[in-house]
This record gives C-alpha cells, sequence and structure tokens, in this order.
C-alpha cells in the first residue's frame, strides 16, 4: 500500500482489560500488564505496516463494566497505550454513564482537562442506555465545555438510531456528533434526514458498505463531515481506504474524508 494519502484513522478499538473466553480468547487468562504489552505490540506493527499518520483510540472495559474498579474503568490504559505509541496515538474517553451525573461530569472533565483525552466514545447499544437519554448530558455538558468530538457507535439498535443522533446533535449545537458505521446497512434511510436536521453531525465511514450515501452525502454537505475509520486496526486497512479512492468525488475530498477532517477536529498536526 503506497503512501499517496495523510490518513487518519478515526475509529479504532484496543482489548485492554479485555477478559473474555469469546473474543479475543488468546487473551482471555492474560494478566492486564501482558495484555497491555500486546498491544502495544499490536500497534506498533500495524502502524510500521501501513501508512496511516494518525489513529483516535478507545478502550472496551469502561464501556462494559457498570461498576468501575478504578477511577476511570480502565481509561488509564488507554492513557498509556497512548504514550507508548509516541504520537501515533490519540484517546478517546468512555464514560460511564450510570454513575451521579456530578461524578460522570467531574471525571470527563478530568479526562479531558488533565489526562489528554481528545474526545469521548459512546456505546449505547453495548451498554444499554439511549443516546439521547438526560444520563449523558453530563458528558454532553463536558464536550460542550471543551467543543471536543463525541464518537457513539449507530446501528438498527433503538438505542442509536440516527434520529438519536439528531436529537442528541440539535440540544448540543457545540458538540461535533461522530455517527459511528453511518447506521450501518440497516438505517441508512434516516441518516441524511439526521444530517438535515443537525449540521454538526459527522458520518464516520466504517460497517457502511452503502457508496451512493456517502456521495449523497458528500454532494448535499461536503466532504468537510465525513471521517475515515476502520473500527480497528486490521489487516482490511487497504480496502476501506480503495472504498475511499472509489467514490465519485473530487480528489480534494477524498484528502478530506481520508485524514484533514478528522486533524482538524482533533487538533493533529498535518505536516
Amino acid at each position: 500500500m503506497n503512501a499517496k494519502w495523510f490518513i487518519v484513522d478515526s475509529h479504532q478499538h484496543a482489548y485492554l482489560f479485555w477478559h473474555s473466553d469469546v473474543y479475543p480468547p488468546e487473551y482471555s487468562k492474560l494478566s492486564n500488564r501482558k495484555i497491555l504489552e500486546m498491544e502495544v505490540e499490536r500497534f506498533r506493527r500495524w502502524f510500521e505496516k501501513y501508512p496511516v499518520s494518525y489513529g483516535i483510540v478507545c478502550g472496551y472495559k469502561p464501556r462494559i463494566d457498570r461498576v468501575w474498579d478504578s477511577r476511570h474503568g480502565g481509561n488509564e490504559a488507554v492513557i498509556e497505550l497512548v504514550k507508548r505509541l509516541n504520537g501515533k496515538l490519540v484517546g478517546y474517553y468512555s464514560p460511564n454513564v450510570f454513575e451521579e451525573e456530578d461524578l460522570v461530569r467531574e471525571k470527563v472533565e478530568e479526562a479531558i482537562r488533565d489526562l489528554g483525552f481528545r474526545g469521548i466514545k459512546l456505546h449505547p447499544w453495548v451498554s444499554a442506555f439511549p443516546l439521547n437519554h438526560p444520563m449523558v448530558y453530563p458528558v454532553f455538558d463536558v464536550a460542550a465545555k471543551y467543543k471536543i468530538p463525541v464518537l457513539s457507535h449507530s446501528s438498527r439498535s433503538e438505542f442509536c438510531t440516527p434520529m438519536l443522533f439528531a436529537d442528541i446533535a440539535m440540544r448540543y449545537p457545540e458538540v461535533p456528533v461522530i455517527m459511528g458505521h453511518m447506521g450501518k446497512q440497516h438505517l441508512h434511510y434516516d441518516v441524511l434526514p439526521a444530517m438535515r436536521l443537525a449540521e454538526n453531525i459527522y458520518l464516520e465511514t466504517s460497517g457502511s458498505k452503502l457508496q451512493i450515501l456517502l456521495e449523497k452525502a458528500v454532494e448535499e454537505f461536503g466532504a468537510e463531515r465525513v471521517l475515515f475509520g476502520t473500527d480497528g486496526p486490521h489487516e482490511l486497512l487497504p480496502a476501506y481506504v480503495a472504498r475511499i479512492e472509489d467514490l465519485n468525488v473530487s480528489e480534494e475530498a477524498k484528502e478530506l474524508i481520508l485524514g484533514k477532517n478528522a486533524a482538524k477536529l482533533f487538533k493533529l498536526p498535518t505536516g
């Protein structure tokens, strides 16, 4: 894969503190320290193999545990991973919206102000809460204060439909609200109407196979509201990049989608 483009992968996951007999099984009986070392090496090899300038990454554990066993529930491991990758990674903070409102607000602000997180990741389907529920307002209050992006999973789940994105985005117009996976294939018909309702909704491209939807989004709203992502890192990156290259849009639009838009949102150098 050549290095034609400046690429930012705006949707990555790390298997930090992920103890499961299902996914990934090779991690299930390892210590947290060993898992971290394996993830550091996995990300390092991936960045060496592919011409990606930056990745925006989150961990699984904070979104799965409703009762955290540390101050930040495993987000601390994301901080260490980011540090170990020497500037290649930026962290998403995954809050525990089931805690008391004031505590959620306090922890999210601490994560952004003191710990260096540059975005917030929500997964309403996995964590089981509606994206527009009042329990997420403390998260968005802080995101609005610092004007940082919030990425959320979207799909056919009743917890994260495109129209729920429109509702929360209209309530918080200062917050860039990123629709992860563009509604996938299930609710694609609501994506453009949601974007018409809230101009602070951005699309993230992983998980969607609908080229025509992406082209129509660029045609109607401009390429500035689309971010490239893989839901990785994984070996499908060349195919994901090829998908953007094959779009019937300008070369300038492809540059924005593949990296420049994310660099602007997350305040990353593009030199």
